[in-house]
């Protein structure tokens, strides 16, 4: 039982630190939602407007979270990558490995 009470110690501890890293992904990027809702909006070429007050604090948290997610992407692949390292054979290793650059650039693009 020793094996299993160290691997899911990993994962407790993997789950932990991609977490700590997302939330101060998210607030790193909400600090700066405003600043990119205003150069969208200046992109598009025309105003956007709110039905109400609320829609304009969704749009910002809903900037935050996307960009959170964009930031923190590269890191979660990262970490779920090092937890399945012991459990794969050296050739599959390889394989694997090639998938997180490519990952991240297909879903940047």
């Amino acid at each position: 039982m020793q094996g299993m009470e160290r691997h899911l110690d990993e994962l407790r501890n993997r789950l932990k630190v991609t977490s700590v890293f997302f939330v101060s992904s998210i607030a790193l990027s909400f600090y700066f939602s405003s600043d990119v809702l205003k150069w969208v909006q200046a992109d598009l070429g025309f105003d956007l407007f709110a039905l109400s007050a609320y829609e304009v604090l969704y749009t910002e948290l809903m900037l935050a979270f996307l960009g959170g997610f964009l930031i923190s992407l590269p890191f979660i692949l990262y970490q779920v990558l090092a937890f399945a390292r012991p459990g794969l054979k050296e050739k599959e290793y390889r394989a694997m490995r090639n998938y997180p650059p490519f990952s991240v650039i297909l879903f940047v693009i």
